[in-house]
Order: structure tokens, then C-alpha cells, then sequence
């Protein structure tokens, strides 16, 4: 199949869901150009994919775009202006490539807006709850945009379904992990010392996963950015020593040198999904305060969740891991969220839409024929 993704408008550099965002396509697109298809990335950030990637912006607009994102001017006629014609330019290219599918992952609501003008079927991924500019679009608009949808998550779907329950939103988890980037375990018995990922800012647990370890009498360093200083100077500053230790705000890449030599891993508050996977896919058994998000990877085969930041309930967790079985951890992490599986799940959801498109453009085709027929037959 001929398959055109579609990107986003370049965001600042600190938009985690529009880098996210960015990295599932290209993820997917190499996924999917393995499995024979020939995919287009429409984007405005340059990747490493080894599909065929077009510019979602003319670069002549990229100097007034980011004057714009430094004013603070994202809602104003001169952005929207532009959006509509990166988009519209894009989609018309996309018509006259004749390609089999859009795979919508804009944040935008133009390609929503044109899927009923165009002749190609559209799936638009949801990986965020509706913004108010999708809300207004679905809900009151006289006819709502010709376009499948498909959830990241049950969370996302659920979301998506209280605001629109007639909506038919179907969901592919979003995977990863690769298959082939398995890493190697440090299953010593003498590795006790765990990591703690996340924002650190007031509410965040940190505090009462720290006087958790003291309990377990186990070490801990602690990765995240500092969001609230005077939480991290008043209640976190106080309890570092040698056994708890803060080492700032790093890449995936350098944290991954301190997990192999760690036992179990804490999910801070609001962690990305992606650093949970990647945790669990090197073996490391995940505790953290029970939210939904965290309740949909994590089971009693490869973490603990408790119901509140309590260091008590924080000791108990750590202390009733040691159970758990790593390699399992790691095997069953690799399986169930990887890119392949992924890939596997849309290219069937893109031929069952596919084959929907080429059913209703046959019996169209068979309607004008017939009644056509009937006109010439009353001259």
C-alpha cells in the first residue's frame, strides 16, 4: 500500500507530545517499509527513518513560524494562515500521488476538516484528550470530517468516548521497543539500588519514595528536572547522602547505564510511557502511585502500584519485588509493546479501511452508472 503519515507543524523544543508525536511515525514508517509498503512522512523534524520524508512546511515559512512560537502568537491569523496552507499544499500533493491512506497524527484540525473533501481514506490517530479546537469540530459543525479513528490507549479512548459516545474510535497500544535492541541484564544478587524517574515538583512522591528506601534500607538515585526549586531545596535537599543520590535531568541513552546496575525502578508523577516501556524492557520491575496510565502496563508479574504516597506502602512495594522475575519482565515487555506488533495491528486496521473505501467507490461508480442509464432511457 501507498501510505502518506502526516506530522506536525514544528513546536518549541519542549513539546513532549509533539516529539512524541514525531517519533511514532517514524517508528511506524520504518515498521510498515518492512513490511513492503512504500510510506511518505509528511514532517518538519528531521529523523533518522529510512522512509522517503517530505517537508510538512515550506522553509521559507520557518523564520516567521518560530518569530510566531516566541511572541506566544500560536492563535493568532498569521500561524493559521500558515497551517492551512502547509496542510492544504500537503493533502492536495497526496491527492494527485494517488495514495492509498492518510495516517492522521496531526495535532492540527485542518487534515480532520478535509478528510470530507478528499477521495483518499483517512485514519487520524488520537494520542492526546480532544483539544477545544477537535471538540468544536465534532460537535458543531453540520457534518462531521470523513475520517477513522484509532486510540494510542484505552485511557485515550475512553476520554475520546465521554465527549463523543457515538464516536467509533477503535485502539492499537502504542509500541516502542524494538525487537532486536535487547539489552543485557545484571541479575547479581547483590544489585539492590533502584532509580526514580520523573518531574520533580510539589505532589510529586518523591519525598515519601525516598523515605521509602530508608525503611527497605535500600539506595536510590534519583533522574528528573527540577520543576519546583524551593520542594526540591526544602523537602528532597535534606534527605540526599550517599545512599540517595540526584543526578539531574539526562537523555534515555545515559540512564541506561545506571540500570543495569539497579533492581527495581519508581515512576514519578506524569512519566512518559515511553521511558516505562523502556524500563520494563530492561527488566526492571516498576513502582509508583496507582493512576490509570500506570495501571494499564504495570501488574502484579511486573511492578507495584500503591493507592497513596505513603513511605510505608512505598517500603512494602520495594521490599515485595524480589519475587518478581526479571528476565520475564523484560521478555514480556519486548512482546507486548514493540514496533513490529504495532505496525502488524495498523497495516490490518489499513486494509480493512482500505477495502471499505474501494466497496463504497464501486457501488458510487455502479449508482451513476445506473441512474445515468435511467436518464438517457426518459429522453
Amino acid at each position: 500500500m501507498k501510505i502518506a503519515l502526516l506530522g506536525n507543524l514544528p513546536r518549541p523544543l519542549d513539546n513532549s507530545l509533539y516529539r512524541g508525536i514525531e517519533s511514532f511515525n517514524s517508528s511506524l514508517a520504518d515498521e510498515l517499509t518492512s513490511l513492503g509498503h512504500d510510506v511518505t512522512v509528511y514532517t518538519s523534524t528531521p529523523t533518522n527513518s529510512s522512509c522517503e520524508l517530505k517537508n510538512l512546511i515550506d522553509p521559507s515559512c520557518l523564520g516567521k513560524l518560530k518569530e510566531l512560537y516566541d511572541k506566544g502568537r500560536t492563535n493568532s491569523q498569521d500561524f493559521a494562515k500558515i497551517a492551512r496552507h502547509s496542510y492544504l499544499s500537503v493533502i492536495k500533493e497526496i491527492e494527485s500521488l494517488e495514495f492509498d491512506l492518510i495516517h492522521n497524527n496531526s495535532l492540527e484540525t485542518l487534515p480532520l476538516l478535509a478528510s470530507s473533501t478528499i477521495n483518499t481514506p483517512m485514519l487520524t490517530g488520537l494520542h492526546h484528550p480532544p483539544t477545544s479546537k477537535q471538540k468544536y469540530l465534532l460537535e458543531y459543525q453540520t457534518y462531521r470530517p470523513k475520517s477513522f479513528y484509532c486510540a494510542s490507549s484505552n485511557i485515550i479512548r475512553d476520554v475520546w468516548k465521554q465527549s463523543f459516545p457515538d464516536l467509533d474510535v477503535a485502539m492499537i497500544e502504542t509500541g516502542t521497543l524494538k525487537l532486536k535492541n535487547t539489552v543485557e541484564l545484571n541479575l547479581s544478587e547483590s544489585v539492590k539500588s533502584g532509580i526514580w524517574l520523573g518531574s520533580i515538583k510539589e505532589d510529586c512522591g518523591l519525598k515519601e519514595v525516598l523515605e521509602g528506601c530508608n525503611l527497605a534500607g535500600v539506595d536510590i538515585k534519583v533522574f528528573g528536572e527540577i520543576e519546583s526549586e524551593s520542594y526540591f531545596t526544602n523537602e528532597i535537599g535534606p534527605l540526599l547522602n550517599k545512599s540517595v543520590r540526584y543526578f539531574g535531568h539526562m537523555d534515555m541513552e545515559t540512564i541506561k547505564k545506571h540500570m543495569f546496575n539497579s533492581r527495581f525502578a519508581v515512576a514519578g508523577a506524569d512519566l512518559k510511557r515511553s521511558w516505562i516501556l523502556e524500563m520494563l524492557a530492561n527488566g526492571l520491575p516498576i513502582i509508583g502511585k496507582s493512576t490509570p496510565e500506570l495501571k494499564e502496563l504495570i501488574n502484579d508479574t511486573n511492578g507495584r502500584l500503591y493507592p497513596k504516597n505513603v513511605p510505608a506502602l512505598v517500603a512494602r512495594s520495594i521490599e515485595s519485588i524480589s519475587s518478581l522475575c526479571r528476565v520475564k519482565i523484560q521478555q514480556n515487555a519486548i512482546k507486548d509493546w514493540n514496533t513490529t506488533t504495532m505496525a502488524n495491528k495498523y497495516e490490518k486496521v489499513y486494509k480493512f479501511l482500505k477495502a471499505i473505501h474501494d466497496r463504497d467507490k464501486k457501488e458510487k461508480a455502479y449508482w451513476y452508472l445506473y441512474t445515468s442509464s435511467k436518464q438517457r432511457s426518459l429522453v
